[in-house]
């Protein structure tokens, strides 16, 4: 094991602080330098007028002050934190005394003092069938107890992707994160839980420090499998969540206890269909409040909703109960006969309801019930000029006529919160879809993607700053995911279903969204969606039809590119290359302007996937000389296939043209944003290719340095989630082997291991089980060192198995040709 000396910083570390500092845009600057000693003797760093010298005794480095180098700032944090969403307290809550005393004996934190070291988390299951009042109980527990803890977290937990996003959510709301960064939704998702396991008033804590009491609510878990990946590892808080799965409270990795919830009795039902209502009652109206109450069947949906009725229309009990037995056998059970057994009642109530609605509100409540019942935000639904063709969708000055006769009928909540949203129970949405003619339907979605295209915040790809623009897509993802995956329902039924370009544009940006969030499954879902919409556009719109067309398959010719998948990349670049070749100008000459240099780059990156690497120069340098040519060129625009050249010559052995060309990049980018920028991956991208080639060149303390800097940057402008981190950790890990800190090696590695933990990632994560064993066995731990080395065999058979070369006739170049040229 090495010897740590503390009383010097280590050269890694000196490098890496120097190089933080940003400089004005005219400050002179040159590129770092060193010399290559190499361990036990002096390095001497240069930049600007600044001399560091720093001896790197045995070649060791230490560990705390590495890890330093790349965590998070230290956060005061916002606390108490109320992060309830949409959900707000309801001032009719009835009833359920024993339940939440059930919940307060296992969820309240005990005294500080009776805490022990090891005190679990503690957790209860809600459960029940839909309508039932899990959520409301949910809630109210979490007003009612709200002094009880500092923080207090809602998630809606039906979808994995929206999950994904509320955990960004709550990182923002505490001040783990600044609502200004985009981060990729795993790395926001582990600083929350590292957070949770150690909860402190300050990120990141120490053990000196009180621990902070904290609920976090997990509502509508319909599918448990999606939460062990969020669910708090350790840590003294409490979880409460609500499913309509039984299994919930029996599962013993998730509640520790919790209860089935039952309808009210009918004694019940008519005490809070009296406190609702407000109505002076007779024996005769006494008679109707209990066949009323014998009709809900004791479900707080359906009663809520039959006392919005009642207080709307200002019918009497009895009044109600003569039009219930006139319509609600023929009529209302007709009209909601998909929804059969414990559901019918609420199913009659709702679709009544919906009857009894202007024409306009009852529009408008269609349109709600295609989007994400938790939280539609208000500008989506209330705009000026939506120009829609559902022709009877209310217009601006009748929106809040329309919204106050669906509060009324107790058929939508609205949220007191900053910015408004609106939201309905998921069997209100269900009951109105039911209701719902084909034709009806199909103008409802065209509408509702209407209003979404309308306010999505779309994203500027040209100007490279995607983490300020991409922030403003969260409100509106949740409504564009519930919209993608009812279109795709009905693609099935209808496949020449036609929306328009709008549509198909929204669907695409989506998907780039969630690219740059990290959800790389779901934004090929999302442009597949797009492709199915576009496919459908008529052929009187074509040069817009194949814009779209040639965007989608850029979308998922990139996320392949991303997954490992090399044949699909190259399949769907060269389908957009091809489409771009097909349009001329008004004087019959090929159009070469911005779409073509990025399809040309992107190309480029298709070919060099596919180990084409002579046809990817071609393409590279035809892209450079494609923005040149262009009349509003910019230097930054060379940030995309001037890298990608740089890998090309590399892996060509011609280093010194790879070197000038990303120093010459390099150059561009601190001109125009300042060293080491963060406003994109770019800079650190050209940073990992810099660090390879002077690897390469034998420059090994100044590779070491500029992976250094690249480290930073990925974790500023990315994630220590995101894979290039993970690439990068894997490079300073080889770094730290040859240095013989082995510490500081099996630090990087296992950051790479857990960015790699990505189903999509098995070729990073196969290559950094290579490395483990390099690892290993330069620690002489050679039994552990074949373990690794076995797995990574293994692993690499399976993605290769047309290689029988056995395990010893393999090395490190075997195990980089697994990964994209970027990553190697």
């Amino acid at each position: 094991m090495a010897d740590y000396k503390k009383d010097t910083a280590p050269l890694g570390l000196q490098l890496l602080s120097l190089n933080s500092e940003t400089g004005s845009e005219g400050q002179d600057y040159t590129p770092i330098k060193t010399s290559s000693p190499g361990p036990g003797h002096t390095a001497t760093v240069e930049r600007s007028s600044l001399n560091i010298t720093a001896t790197l005794s045995d070649g060791s480095f230490t560990l705390v002050e590495l890890q330093a180098a790349f965590e998070p700032p230290t956060r005061d944090l916002k606390l108490p934190c109320f992060s309830m969403g949409a959900q707000k307290s309801k001032p009719e809550f009835f009833g359920r005394a024993e339940v939440l005393q059930a919940m307060d004996k296992v969820l309240l934190p005990p005294s500080y003092d009776d805490l022990e070291d090891s005190a679990p988390l503690r957790s209860y299951a809600l459960c029940g069938m839909g309508g039932i009042g899990k959520t409301e109980l949910a809630v109210q527990y979490a007003y009612t107890r709200k002094e009880k803890f500092e923080a207090i977290f809602w998630l809606n937990a039906d979808d994995p992707t929206i999950l994904a996003e509320q955990f960004a959510r709550i990182a923002q709301d505490l001040g783990l994160e600044e609502r200004s960064d985009a981060r990729d939704f795993a790395a926001s998702r582990e600083t929350v839980k590292g957070w949770l396991s150690m909860p402190r008033k300050r990120f990141p804590g120490d053990d000196q420090m009180e621990d902070v009491p904290w609920l976090l609510i997990f509502d509508n878990v319909d599918n448990l499998e999606v939460l062990p990946d969020y669910w708090p590892g350790t840590g003294r808080g409490s979880v409460l969540i609500t499913s309509r799965d039984p299994d919930a409270k029996e599962t013993t990795h998730l509640a520790q206890a919790g209860t089935d919830l039952q309808p009210f009795t009918v004694s019940e039902t008519a005490q809070l269909v009296g406190r609702l209502t407000s109505y002076k009652t007779n024996e005769n109206e006494s008679v109707a409040l209990h066949q009323i109450s014998e009709i809900v069947d004791g479900l707080p949906l359906a009663i809520k909703q039959v006392a919005g009725l009642l207080r709307k229309s200002r019918m009497r009990y009895s009044e109600f109960i003569r039009l219930y037995r006139r319509e609600g056998a023929t009529k209302l059970i007709g009209a909601s006969k998909t929804l059969a057994g414990p559901t019918q009642a609420r199913g009659l109530i709702t679709v009544w309801a919906l009857d009894r609605l202007s024409e306009s509100t009852r529009a408008m409540l269609q349109i709600m019930a295609l989007l994400d019942p938790d939280g539609i935000p208000e500008d989506l639904v209330c705009q000026e000029r939506p120009n829609v063709e559902l022709s009877s969708y209310p217009r601006f000055e009748d929106y809040y006529d329309a919204r106050a006769e669906l509060l009324q009928s107790s058929l939508i909540r609205q949220a007191d919160e900053e910015g408004g949203s609106l939201s309905l129970h998921r069997l209100v949405q269900d009951s109105i879809r039911a209701s719902m003619q084909p034709e009806e339907m199909l103008l409802a979605y065209r509408t509702a993607f209407r209003l979404t295209s309308n306010v999505w915040p779309y994203i500027n790809h040209r100007d490279g700053k995607l983490v300020a623009q991409m922030a403003a897509c969260a409100r509106f993802l949740p409504s564009a995911l519930r919209l993608r995956d009812g279109i795709e329902a009905l693609f099935v039924d209808y496949p020449t279903l036609e929306l328009d370009a709008a549509s198909a544009n929204l669907m695409a940006d989506a998907g780039w969204y969630v690219f740059g969030r990290g959800q790389l499954d779901e934004a090929i879902a999302f442009f597949q969606s797009a492709l199915n919409i576009v496919q459908n556009i008529p052929m009187d719109e074509s040069e817009t039809r194949y814009y779209l067309i040639r965007r989608v398959h850029n979308g998922i010719g990139t996320t392949c590119a991303e997954i490992n998948r090399p044949i699909d990349c190259l399949k769907h670049q060269t389908i957009v290359a091809d489409l771009l070749m097909t349009r001329n100008s008004t004087f019959g000459v090929p159009v070469d302007d911005y779409p073509t240099a990025i399809a040309q780059n992107e190309l480029g990156v298709a070919k060099a996937f596919n180990g084409d690497l002579e046809g990817a120069e071609k393409e590279f340098l035809l892209s450079i000389k494609t923005y040149q040519q262009n009349p509003n060129y910019e230097d930054v625009w060379l940030g995309w296939p001037m890298p990608n050249l740089g890998f090309i010559y590399w892996l060509q052995g011609r280093l010194t043209e790879a070197r000038q060309i990303l120093e010459e990049v390099l150059d561009i980018f601190r001109l125009a944003y300042g060293v080491d920028d963060v406003t994109s991956f770019r800079t650190g991208k050209i940073l990992y290719a810099l660090g390879n080639v002077l690897e390469d060149l034998q420059l090994y303390d100044e590779s070491l340095s500029v992976h250094l800097r690249c480290v930073k940057q990925y974790s500023q402008s990315l994630s220590t989630m995101h894979h290039r981190f993970g690439d990068v950790c894997v490079r300073l890990t080889r770094h730290f082997i040859r240095l013989k800190d082995h510490v500081s090696a099996r630090s990087y590695l296992d950051q790479a291991l857990i960015a790699f933990k990505q189903p999509w990632l098995k070729n990073e994560y196969v290559r950094a089980k290579y490395w483990e064993s390099q690892l290993l066995s330069s620690m002489d731990e050679e039994d552990l060192a074949k373990t690794a080395q076995s797995e990574a065999f293994e692993g690499r058979r399976q993605l290769k198995p047309s290689d029988t070369r056995p395990v010893d006739a393999l090395t490190h170049k075997d195990y980089d040709d697994l990964v994209i040229f970027w990553s190697r």
